[in-house]
């Protein structure tokens, strides 16, 4: 966990809302979980992730964070939806 004063936004998916978190529950060799606050009605979250234990995925720092990077870019991309409808 970075320091709470400073974080990444690309790197750091809790960055720009640690005002939502609660807690920071204690973590295992899989988990690093958080309980968070929900401001409005809803919450939206997107998640990405891959494990070394994987044959395949990202298997050294760079090449993750290279990937975080452009990960972040889609999601950010609004997705178009055209509807054709068939007379």
């Amino acid at each position: 966990m970075q320091n709470r004063n400073t974080c990444c936004p690309t790197t750091d998916p809790t960055c720009g809302r640690r005002q939502n978190i609660v807690s920071e529950e204690p973590a295992n060799k899989n988990n690093y979980a958080y309980v968070l606050k929900v401001n409005d009605k809803h919450m939206a979250y997107k998640v990405t992730y891959t494990s070394d234990n994987e044959t395949f995925g990202y298997h050294s720092a760079t090449d993750w964070f290279q990937y975080l990077t452009t990960w972040k870019k889609e999601v950010e991309k609004p997705v178009v939806v055209n509807v054709i409808q068939k007379e």
